[in-house]
């Protein structure tokens, strides 16, 4: 490991000036190493009396030094680590917090929006006398971000805090503004390659009258990681996206060898009754500061999930240990998100059709509902919005 790392070395050296440092922080449990010009950290970036001049001149400063070189060993880390672009923003974010650990937040902002500009992402600098923020335009609508409109296009604010709405005014400089016109996507259709620590963690719950003890793993560097994502809308992203493979055997473990001998309809009875007692439920908004969103990784390291949550790990069970489709129901009305399974053609006992298919509607969040029974009533499940 460490020859390995005495190499990687030496080659940014060789393509780096005698002005250039290597800067190395931890990513997730990996270590990532880049250029950097050590000129940057002497460079400021006024937080007061901010204006369309001084943000024009403090970028151009910015430019002026190697700049592209750092951007240019940070993509490449990223897809040695099979990062998308979200989990590229999130690589950049990390970067400019620990390599400026000195410096302004503003300018860690500004060091953000020229990384995302580099790769051709539409992201605005927007503030006022004394406000400076960064909005991203994104594929997929988040949850609970600020957002605005410019130029016809929406874009959300990637920090919390209030927003001067009425001071705000939009920065446009002209240094990488005609090159980046993508939205930021979310395209995690494979699990980021970071550390891999391993934590495990134990549930018991009760089916039949037999007690139950299920011995779950997961990695705590992608928990982590996911954890510190943007929180987009519900979707079927949150369970088509396989746990780490530690997490997936761990259940294995025990799921295939309770389950051995059951029919189909036992299956379903017992994942559906694991989900509703081993994860105990509560919601977000009782002890989160926010709300959020689980990928199965995440949800077995909780102590709590709410109900898109456990809907979202009944789905990835039903998909995986009994071969069956899934959709996502969620209500507006009753702020409520259940799933629904696929039935086969002319099954009886389906709850409702959608595209001419049968789907039994399956409560993973309230414990003792069996297969078919909902909170939702017929109106609210007729007007919720369906993921599949």
């Amino acid at each position: 490991m460490k020859n390995t790392l005495l190499i990687a070395v030496c080659s940014l050296i060789r393509i780096c000036s005698a002005a250039t440092e290597i800067k190395q922080f931890d990513f997730y449990g990996r270590t990532v190493m880049v250029p950097l010009d050590p000129t940057l950290q002497h460079l400021r970036f006024d937080s007061k009396n901010i204006s369309f001049i001084k943000v024009s001149t403090q970028l151009k400063a910015m430019h002026k030094l190697d700049l592209p070189n750092t951007f240019r060993q940070l993509r490449q880390e990223a897809k040695k680590m099979k990062l998308d672009r979200v989990g590229y923003f999130q690589l950049i974010k990390v970067f400019s917090m620990k390599a400026f650990p000195e410096q302004s937040a503003d300018f860690r902002k500004a060091i953000a929006w020229y990384g995302l500009r580099d790769v051709g992402i539409d992201v605005i600098l927007v503030g006022s006398h004394d406000y400076f923020n960064l909005f991203v335009r994104l594929d997929q609508e988040p949850d609970g971000c600020y957002s605005m409109s410019s130029g016809g296009k929406k874009y959300f604010s990637v920090t919390k805090g209030e927003i001067p709405y009425n001071k705000m005014e939009v920065f446009r400089p002209l240094l990488l503004q005609d090159s980046a016109m993508d939205p930021l996507s979310l395209d995690i259709s494979c699990l980021p390659e970071l550390g891999n620590s391993i934590v495990g963690r134990s549930r018991e719950f009760e089916y039949n009258n037999r007690n139950y003890v299920l011995n779950t793993r997961y990695n705590a560097n992608l928990v982590s990681y996911m954890n510190d994502l943007p929180r987009f809308r519900i979707g079927t992203h949150l369970y088509n996206l396989r746990p780490s493979e530690e997490a997936g055997k761990s259940l294995d473990d025990s799921l295939k060898i309770w389950m051995l001998g059951m029919s189909y309809s036992e299956k379903l009875s017992f994942i559906l009754n694991m989900v509703q007692r081993a994860f105990p439920y509560k919601a977000d908004r009782d002890y989160r500061p926010r709300e959020k969103r689980n990928f199965i990784e995440q949800t077995l390291a909780d102590d709590y999930t709410d109900c898109e949550d456990k809907a979202a790990l009944f789905c990835y069970l039903a998909k995986n240990y009994l071969n069956s489709n899934t959709i996502l129901i969620y209500s507006q009305s009753a702020t409520h998100v259940t799933a629904a399974l696929e039935l086969e053609k002319n099954a009886p006992g389906y709850t409702f059709k959608l595209n001419n298919k049968g789907y039994l509607i399956c409560e993973a969040a309230c414990t003792g509902y069996k297969p078919g029974a909902t909170i939702l009533t017929q109106k609210q499940i007729k007007t919720a919005e369906i993921y599949q």
